[in-house]
C-alpha cells in the first residue's frame, strides 16, 4: 500500500487552489459571464449563493475529472496517449487556423 503524506498533499492543494484562483483565463471567463450574461448580484446573500454554487460545481467537475483518469490511467497505453494528443493537436490547429481565417475574410 502506498504511503500518503498529508502535509504535501495540503500542500498540493492549497498551490493549485491559489493558481486557479489567480489564473487569468478564469477572471476572464467570469467577466464575461457577468457582462455577456447581465448577471446581477446584489447583496450577501446572492454573493453568497452564487460563489457557493461557482465552488460546488467546480469541485463535482474536478472530482469526476479526477475520478476518470484514475479510472482509466492503467488501462490506456503509452501509444494511445500518443496518438490522442496527435488527434488534440490536430482539432486545436485546425480550429486555431478556422478561427484565423474568419477573423480576416
Amino acid at each position: 500500500m502506498v504511503q500518503i503524506d498529508h502535509k504535501l498533499l495540503f500542500g498540493v492543494y492549497v498551490s493549485t487552489f491559489f493558481l486557479t484562483l489567480t489564473n487569468p483565463a478564469t477572471i476572464l471567463d467570469f467577466m464575461a459571464l457577468f457582462t455577456g450574461l447581465r448577471i446581477d448580484v446584489t447583496g450577501y446573500t446572492q454573493g453568497l449563493n452564487f460563489v457557493s454554487g461557482v465552488f460546488i460545481g467546480s469541485a463535482i467537475w474536478w472530482l469526476l475529472l479526477c475520478g476518470a483518469v484514475g479510472i482509466f490511467r492503467k488501462k490506456i497505453s503509452n501509444r494511445l496517449i500518443l496518438w490522442i494528443n496527435y488527434v488534440a493537436g490536430v482539432a486545436i490547429c485546425s480550429f486555431g487556423t478556422w478561427a484565423l481565417i474568419k477573423a480576416f475574410l
